[in-house]
């Protein structure tokens, strides 16, 4: 069971900077597309590379500087986020666009058009997928102080690697198909001196739904630029999405950096998964640091902790020097990718931490967002957060859900079982704390409030069916999570079926001799519940016509036979004088009841019978089969089938002998050409029948092999004989004769005497 815990609302603690209504002021008026690159394999995985169109707007009312030829123009960002089971992270991130020369188009209304070193009040300029995708116009975001819009120019990087390089970057691993559940979310942001100088920055970010297909290495992306969020950063999207998000703004930087701290919480089974989203907008301090206090005792699950998106490209402050050899020529200058540093405090919190000041380092840059995250037995709660900033080392409080210190912990380590033996369902758990009782529910309905010490319950009145079993613990009238699982009690009856395969049996009409082949077959009905289930063993007693037939073998079919039953007991009744014979099969797959056993879940084959006729007997007629219990034996024998250490009986539908005189002639096999010799030619004759309608004057020549068919064996078993010195061809042969062995092949022409 898994519940996603409501807290109906969301917080803003730190009031946003204002939106300035004077000044130049650029804004992501609409993302306008998205660009594919084909992935390419690095040492880190296959990296997939995308790039987005940016239609910026200047809504101020003053112009914006655009100078290509200085740092008076914007740097732009492109980002992709992923939402899935409820949790928001980043995967993927480019370097910076540098904007030259604006048009003056209306996407955001009336413009006074400027020329292209500005973009004037009112006006929009587009950049496509594609040229925000040019890799020599991307430069590093190390080089960019976002709280100020400062930067070098020209910026100083080493070259780009080829295709994926400087362009926005995810590795396959992260990628699932939108189809699958996932949300896609892409941003731009531009970042330039003037518009942060006016105070006017903290509206640079706007996002759009994004949708990803493909699988493996291939994957695509496409977007409909009328979705677009303007003015809006993708983690604010998500507390407005779910509203599980408790959601806090910070400022930095003298009140020119905001980041954004997004919390929740999920439950599954008592057990609480916390899940922690630091996003740096555009703080220059960026974030070192993050603590989340906890209660002391609580036993904590840090196995996947954190989650950063990768830097790439050789994006750092350091851009030349210190290349990290270990990603050459995808990896990183000047800072690493390594996960932060978690420690446990008992008694005080959970602390993440990247390194010191000193390059290199990985802390939260801005255009950012980093994952933290555990799971624990403890609901939440609002309590406080502390968030360190990088460079200067200033702790800001932020209010989160946490653990409470006051709970009472779910049981852990549920288990429901149906026991066969006592016919009833037992319910196992441990006690995770000191309980005064313990409450079980089936079904959402209580059937037992138990003593705080039980650890175990037998429920001998659950009805045939599935079942969601629930335990919650009880302290001083408080209760613990519910915590879940589920069981399904077997119906008495299971539906299995047994055929017996008609078949005809050819005999020699001048010597009644005749054979066949046929086979018993088991299915179980879909209706079964549990279906299909293991077939531990099964038995089967059937009759047919003792005067007519005589069963001379019944052994394991193949899907049997591959099994290696450990007990296979046959036992054939024709007595003389008695008119009607019978077989009994007994079968035990495995001694100890375990895998592999079998699996009807269609039709199967599990054992072959070997009939011959009674020669003296020998009549175009039919012998009818029949299933019946009790055929023979001290203890009578019945058709029965064993699942789950029961037995069921088995539905029957009986079969057909055909006895089938075939009028014999003499001839000789694999003489198919008849001319009386056995050479190469007959194979090719036979193949001509066979493959190109050629004629046949006698198919028992043909059956080379005496299996009863016509088929590419029979000419490769001649080559064989001949060119190989296989085995010998079965009578007749070398001489002219009749077949021995009936089969319904005639033989209209022949050039024997």
């Amino acid at each position: 069971m898994r519940t996603t815990l409501l807290i109906g609302f969301v917080l803003f603690l730190a009031t946003p900077l204002a939106h300035a209504q004077t000044g130049p002021d650029v804004i992501v008026g609409q993302l306008n597309g998205v660009a594919n690159y084909a992935s390419t394999p690095t040492p880190i995985g296959a990296i997939e590379a995308f790039s987005v169109g940016t239609t910026s707007c200047n809504v101020g009312d003053t112009i914006l500087q655009w100078q290509a030829s200085s740092s008076e123009h914007p740097v732009i960002g492109q980002n992709l986020y992923k939402l899935s089971s409820g949790i928001l992270t980043q995967v993927g991130q480019s370097w910076l666009k540098h904007g030259f020369c604006a048009l003056s188009q209306t996407l955001c209304g009336p413009c006074a058009s400027t020329p292209c070193d500005t973009l004037g009040i009112g006006c929009s300029d587009p950049y496509t997928a594609v040229r925000n995708g040019t890799q020599s116009t991307l430069g590093p975001r190390s080089q960019v102080n976002p709280s100020t819009g400062e930067f070098p120019y020209p910026f100083v990087a080493s070259p780009p690697p080829t295709n994926i390089g400087r362009r926005l970057q995810v590795p396959v691993s992260l990628l699932e198909s939108s189809g699958d559940g996932a949300q896609y979310f892409v941003d731009g942001q531009y970042i330039t001196f003037d518009d942060t100088a006016a105070g006017n920055h903290m509206n640079n970010v706007s996002i759009c739904p994004v949708t990803l297909v493909g699988a493996g290495a291939n994957w695509s992306a496409t977007m409909n630029p009328a979705q677009t969020i303007a003015e809006r950063t993708v983690i604010e999207h998500w507390a407005t999405l779910d509203p599980s998000v408790l959601l806090e703004s910070i400022e930095t930087d003298g009140g020119f950096g905001r980041i954004w701290v997004a919390s929740t919480v999920t439950e599954s089974n008592g057990v609480f998964h916390y899940e922690y989203a630091a996003y740096n907008e555009n703080s220059h301090d960026s974030v070192g640091a993050f603590a989340v206090t906890i209660p002391n005792g609580l036993v904590i699950d840090s196995s996947d902790s954190f989650h950063a998106v990768h830097h790439h490209s050789g994006s750092g402050a350091s851009v030349l020097p210190g290349v990290d050899p270990i990603h050459l020529p995808f990896g990183d200058a000047g800072y690493h990718n390594e996960a932060w540093i978690l420690t446990e405090t008992p008694g005080s919190g959970l602390a993440w931490s990247t390194s010191s000041t000193a390059e290199p380092a990985n802390p939260i840059r801005w255009g950012t967002m980093y994952n933290f995250r555990f799971k624990t037995n403890a609901p939440p709660v609002a309590g406080n957060a502390a968030l360190t900033t990088w460079r200067t080392g200033q702790v800001h409080s932020v209010t989160v859900l946490r653990p409470t210190d006051d709970f009472v912990p779910a049981v852990i380590d549920l288990q429901c079982e149906y026991d066969l033996v006592a016919d009833a369902a037992t319910v196992t758990w441990v006690n995770a704390g000191i309980y005064s009782e313990i409450q079980l529910f089936r079904d959402s309905q209580l059937i037992a409030s138990l003593p705080g010490d039980v650890q175990s319950v037998v429920d001998d009145l659950a009805t045939p069916g599935s079942h969601d079993y629930t335990v919650v613990a009880v302290d001083a009238g408080e209760i613990s999570a519910e915590v879940s699982c589920e069981m399904v009690v077997p119906s008495q009856t299971y539906n299995f079926s047994y055929r017996f395969s008609a078949t005809t049996l050819f005999f020699d009409a001048a010597t009644g001799i005749g054979s066949a082949q046929t086979e018993i077959t088991v299915a179980e009905d879909r209706d079964n519940p549990g279906f299909p289930n293991d077939v531990a063993g099964f038995s089967m007693a059937f009759t047919y016509d003792a005067s007519l037939v005589a069963v001379s073998e019944v052994s394991p079919a193949e899907p049997l036979a591959g099994l290696d039953p450990d007990f296979f007991e046959v036992s054939i009744l024709e007595e003389s004088g008695v008119a009607t014979g019978g077989v009994t099969v007994g079968v035990v797959i495995d001694f100890l009841v375990a895998p592999p056993l079998l699996i009807a879940a269609s039709e199967t084959a599990v054992v072959t019978i070997d009939i011959d006729t009674i020669p003296t007997a020998a009549a175009s007629t039919i012998s009818e089969v029949y299933f019946e219990d009790g055929v023979h034996g001290p203890i009578p024998i019945s058709n029965v089938v064993t699942v789950n250490l029961q037995s069921f009986i088995a539905l029957t539908v009986p079969g057909q002998i055909t006895l089938e005189s075939a009028t014999s002639s003499t001839f000789r096999r694999g003489d198919s050409n008849l001319d009386g010799v056995l050479d190469l030619a007959d194979a090719i004759f036979d193949l001509s029948y066979q493959m190109a309608g050629g004629p046949a004057m006698c198919l028992s020549a043909h059956d080379a092999d005496n299996d009863g068919n016509i088929d590419l064996e029979d000419s490769i078993f001649c080559l064989t004989f001949m060119f190989l010195g296989g085995p010998l061809l079965p009578a007749p042969y070398p001489s002219c004769g009749v077949d021995s062995t009936p089969d319904g092949l005639t033989c209209e022409t022949s050039n024997c005497p």
